[in-house]
């Protein structure tokens, strides 16, 4: 199956396209893509995708303050980009399109819409939009697409260091101290590989459904507060860094504390592995 993969030197589209044999990447900044890889020009995205079986579009403008900081760029790239993948897709007789979104929008039974919490950013908005083009402009040509919408915090390796995760990594790892100022807020964390892997099956699955769109939520269930991802990072790393939080100090994390913090989120071993393998990759790059 040749796919394209919009947005592939990104965090979650590199990890996508190692994964995919034979598929082609598309971005302006990925080393391999083809020369005339712009989301924003129509005509670079249509002639990238003739002959293909899919298209996977994640090219986005994805941190909520630079789409405040460049409304404009963040409509270009996020709305008119998601439009120029829809046509191109019509266009070339494409059979399927998968298109990355966020949990911060929901579509409810009656067809009507609204989010986990209310849309107040620009990025927000975005996302609501082209989730909307999926369905007018999709449906209405007949084209199966689907819409995945991330609810987590999503780590692994390779991820930007300024994130929250890769920095308490980081930290863990240079024995820097961890300042925390928000314990009360929690988010569900999932690892990179399981994101790609939920992508892909729904890429190569035969779609028996008569709905031209459906809708899939990515989410791990495992939500964490910062203080105890904080600590679980820290003894798993074995780390000397000290986590302060609300005039508090955490100088060691006994075995005791990780049990019961791994016990009260229902942390899987399949999660503590995922956060081993990310530390272990960082350690070699140190």
């Amino acid at each position: 199956m040749k796919l394209v993969v919009t947005g592939s030197s990104g965090f979650i589209g590199n990890h996508l396209l190692d994964s995919l044999d034979g598929s082609i990447p598309f971005d302006l900044s990925h080393e391999n893509a083809i020369d005339n890889s712009d989301i924003t020009i129509s005509d670079d995205i249509m002639n990238a995708s003739k002959n293909c079986d899919g298209i996977i579009h994640l090219a986005a403008i994805s941190r909520v303050s630079d789409c405040e900081d460049n409304p404009k760029k963040c409509i270009d790239v996020n709305i008119n980009g998601t439009l120029n993948v829809l046509q191109a897709a019509i266009k070339n007789n494409i059979n399927w399109v998968g298109i990355v979104t966020t949990g911060e929008v929901q579509w409810i039974e009656n067809d009507k819409i609204q989010s986990f919490n209310r849309i107040n950013n620009v990025y927000g908005v975005s996302k609501l939009a082209s989730e909307l083009l999926v369905d007018v402009i999709g449906s209405k040509a007949g084209l199966k697409s689907t819409i995945f919408r991330i609810s987590s915090v999503v780590f692994g390796e390779g991820d930007n260091p300024k994130k929250v995760f890769s920095l308490f990594v980081s930290k863990s790892i240079n024995g820097d101290d961890i300042s925390i100022n928000d314990t009360s807020s929690e988010w569900d964390f999932i690892y990179v590989d399981d994101v790609v892997n939920h992508i892909k099956k729904s890429a190569y699955e035969k779609n028996e459904s008569k709905k031209f769109v459906e809708e899939s939520n990515i989410f791990s269930g495992i939500r964490l507060d910062l203080l105890s991802l904080a600590m679980i990072i820290k003894y798993l790393a074995d780390s000397s860094s000290k986590i302060n939080y609300q005039e508090h100090l955490i100088e060691k994390v006994t075995k005791d504390d990780f049990n019961k913090i791994v016990t009260k989120r229902k942390i899987s071993h399949k999660f503590l592995t995922q956060v081993k393998k990310v530390i272990a990759h960082n350690l070699l790059a140190v």
